[in-house]
């Protein structure tokens, strides 16, 4: 169930969140560090090998075809329609050894990959989201909107798209900027959630993230924790936020144009949607904010929004400001919850 916190901060002094830390910050340093490491040791999962297609687990050297984009107009994009559809022409691409398995999402299986010959184009190590080409048709989607959002470091980075080939099956590749996991599981990690510092910076993150998309005329349709990325903080940009990591938003299969900032349906994963799933109004930017919204509460909790029940109440320990930028997000009427470029004016998440 989604809760709603819509009452007015209460009026004593502001709360100081615990300085205990929630995390086993070991664990995810270790982490960071292994995957910055050459990945070329990692096997590939049984599972994985069942959705490639695959008769064994061996590891091999991938060479790939590249497919030429038909155009960069934003208005010619079409997820209905696969650009592999009408044999498009290929080209040399570049080759990497398969790693780590990552994950699985909603459209394809995530591994780490080693490339053979890194150049400015190509780093040394990158993610690859990968789908056999006959049921990949939202990823070239996908790829034409991370082209166009290329510009926004809240957004995960794509490189190029390539298609392998291997014992006859077919792959088409999104090549991705490497991450050491998502924010689903850093909040699992926690005992009750992450620290104030932290989810500050993170909202803003991802909040940029949304702001940027949603000024593009796009919304994301699919905001959870699931699908915002972490991506490891360099060295000399570490602060006193206790967080290693930038926040990026993945995963944009169902993405939708937003003409008159109106969209026809409403789509997200239960537990993050509105009540506007339900009727004609407030289906659009808003939608993102209530489900951005969740997940803030679930950094807040520590808990599932639909694991979640309507009495659970927020920890003493967040802020009034916290409190009330969480109302913002989740106010029940759509047209009540600020837009992003107003959020990341909130005292909760501004700078300076």
């Amino acid at each position: 169930m989604v809760i709603s916190v819509t009452r007015s901060p209460p009026s004593s002094s502001k709360l100081k969140p615990k300085l205990k830390p929630r995390i086993d910050k070991s664990k995810w340093i270790a982490m960071v560090r292994n995957r910055r490491k050459i990945m070329i040791l990692g096997k590939k999962t049984p599972s994985q090998n069942m959705k490639l297609g695959k008769k064994s687990p061996t590891q091999n050297f991938l060479p790939s075809k590249r497919i030429n984009s038909s155009s960069d107009s934003s208005e010619s994009i079409n997820p209905v329609n696969p650009i592999f559809s009408d044999s498009p022409q290929i080209r040399s691409g570049p080759r990497w050894i398969r790693g780590q398995f990552l994950g699985q999402g909603t459209y394809g299986i995530v591994f780490a990959a080693e490339m053979i010959n890194p150049s400015d184009e190509f780093p040394s190590q990158i993610a690859v989201k990968s789908a056999k080409v006959s049921d990949s048709s939202t990823l070239p989607y996908e790829r034409q909107l991370l082209k166009k959002f290329n510009d926004c470091k809240q957004i995960i980075n794509c490189f190029g798209d390539f298609i392998t080939e291997e014992d006859g099956i077919q792959t088409y590749n999104l090549l991705l900027e490497l991450f050491v996991g998502d924010l689903a599981n850093y909040i699992e990690g926690s005992d009750s959630g992450l620290l104030e510092t932290q989810i500050r910076v993170f909202s803003r993150d991802i909040l940029m993230g949304l702001d940027y998309i949603h000024s593009q005329g796009y919304v994301h349709g699919e905001v959870k924790a699931v699908n915002i990325l972490l991506a490891p903080k360099p060295f000399s940009f570490l602060d006193s936020s206790n967080s290693f990591f930038n926040c990026k938003i993945s995963d944009f299969g169902l993405a939708q144009r937003c003409e008159d900032g109106i969209i026809d349906k409403v789509t997200g994963t239960r537990g993050y949607l509105g009540p506007e799933r339900d009727k004609d109004h407030g289906r659009g930017f808003p939608s993102d904010i209530r489900a951005f919204g969740c997940v803030v509460l679930e950094m807040m909790t520590g808990v599932r929004v639909w694991c979640m029940d309507l009495s659970l109440q927020l920890p003493d320990w967040v802020s009034n400001e916290g409190r009330d930028f969480l109302a913002r997000c989740l106010h029940e009427d759509p047209s009540c919850r600020w837009p992003s470029s107003k959020l990341l004016h909130h005292p909760f998440i501004s700078v300076g």
